[in-house]
């Protein structure tokens, strides 16, 4: 795994991201904001796109992530990324058996299912902090996929079930 900007041991950042392009936009159908940076263009030659579109009614949160040639200095071969979804300690995590979908209960017994193409999903370990800057285990749900010279798209959705 590799941040989009270097992290120093002290904790400040260093080189990394040195473009950052943003757009909202406001619908009765719902929301959409875009985003891309460059913070993976020195090492890997790739720009990062992202595409998020919440419903007007709350119960859908879909989105791609862009993995894009930034210019002809890209890597030979596949490049392995991976996109993290950190969720609350108190979400209980179902993967299904096909490795592209899961189920999220909330504590309230609320149902969302979690699917995505073009990569596999896998759950691993995560730390939550808290408001008051305190960690506590958790779980993150992990798209891995690979992207050819050519760039790749990775599409997900979390829908709201019960």
């Amino acid at each position: 795994d590799s941040n989009s900007t270097a992290i120093h041991s002290d904790g400040t950042m260093g080189r990394g991201v040195i473009e950052v392009e943003l757009a909202r936009t406001e619908s009765e159908n719902g929301s959409r904001v875009e985003a891309s940076h460059d913070g993976y263009a020195r090492r890997f030659g790739f720009l990062h796109r992202r595409v998020i579109g919440l419903s007007g009614d709350g119960r859908d949160v879909r989105g791609e992530d862009m993995i894009l040639p930034a210019d002809k200095r890209r890597k030979k071969g596949d490049t392995a990324f991976a996109i993290r979804f950190h969720l609350h300690p108190t979400i209980e995590i179902s993967p299904t058996a096909d490795g592209l979908a899961a189920i999220l209960r909330t504590p309230d017994g609320h149902l969302w299912q979690f699917r995505c193409k073009g990569g596999r999903l896998a759950v691993e370990d995560s730390i939550w902090i808290d408001g008051k800057g305190r960690p506590s285990p958790s779980e993150q749900l992990v798209i891995l996929a690979e992207s050819p010279p050519g760039g790749a798209n990775v599409s997900w959705l979390f829908h709201r079930a019960k």
